[in-house]
């Protein structure tokens, strides 16, 4: 397994391709992860006023392809923040690509450092999409490609993070949070466990964004992210703990969910304590 090798066959041949404008590897590897299961996350920044044209990248990634499987989503399949992307194998190494439009990347942190967000459909469960997350991959990116450097222009902007948007997204996910549980907080013997557990988990989910925001970090993957808070100062004592211990109470008895309820309502009430600081 060459990672390496197929991370700069899959750059050069896109940088090829006509309105692509930066390139950038994101995700986990560039934040650090190290892991061999650990998939490679490349970013495609591309400009249609410059003719880039979705059909290119799915002839590129087909062609690449170990199998010749591979297919894109249509740009905005996914939301038009989230965008869309296309997963491939290139020498047995699993490549997944997302497709950012430059314009509403630049759009986008430009509203952050000024406090506003930007927000799209539920593209995935169970809390809306933020255009903040552009900051996030942005931050922690490594350039690739970038021959107009936007990418490296923009990264000199958000050196440090803005506290117009800290404060903004304070605010928003305390009150995703508090209104997520206030909606079970009255239902404990709720015989719909899929209702209560869905809330629950959409609790935990804000707070970790909201752990992530007074940390003033981005969280750009949900995945571990309980796993990541843990190395912040800042956080409720043996927060990856209760948590767990939080969804453990959800498939058992109706008094362990009443006390794993009491949890989650202690869990919550610090996390604001802290966001008060």
């Amino acid at each position: 397994m060459n990672i390496k090798k197929a991370m700069e066959e899959m750059s050069e041949e896109t940088a090829k391709l006509t309105g692509v404008v930066a390139i950038t590897m994101s995700g986990p590897r560039a934040n650090g992860a190290t892991h061999l299961s650990t998939d490679m996350d490349l970013a495609i920044y591309y400009d249609e006023t410059k003719g880039f044209n979705i059909e290119d990248v799915n002839n590129l990634v087909k062609n690449l392809d170990d199998d010749k499987s591979a297919v894109c989503t249509s740009l905005n399949e996914w939301g038009t923040l989230m965008n869309g992307g296309a997963s491939l194998t290139i020498h047995g190494v699993h490549i997944a690509i997302i497709f950012r439009d430059m314009h509403k990347v630049v759009d986008g942190i430009t509203a952050n450092l000024q406090g506003k967000k930007n927000k799209d459909r539920y593209a995935r469960p169970s809390y809306v999409y933020l255009d903040v997350l552009y900051l996030g991959e942005l931050a922690i990116c490594e350039i690739l490609y970038d021959p107009y450097q936007y990418i490296y222009q923009l990264k000199q902007k958000i050196t440090h993070y803005p506290e117009q948007l800290h404060q903004a997204l304070i605010e928003f996910y305390t009150f995703e949070a508090s209104y997520s549980f206030m909606i079970i907080s009255h239902r404990i013997d709720n015989e719909d466990d899929c209702f209560v557990a869905s809330h629950v988990l959409r609790t935990i989910r804000c707070m970790n964004q909201l752990l992530f925001t007074i940390n003033r970090a981005c969280c750009i993957h949900k995945y571990k992210a309980v796993q990541s808070i843990e190395v912040y100062s800042t956080r409720p004592d043996n927060y990856g703990e209760k948590v767990n211990d939080i969804l453990q109470s959800l498939v058992t008895t109706k008094k362990s969910r009443a006390k794993g309820m009491q949890a989650l309502h202690d869990l919550l009430s610090s996390t604001e304590e802290l966001a008060a600081i």
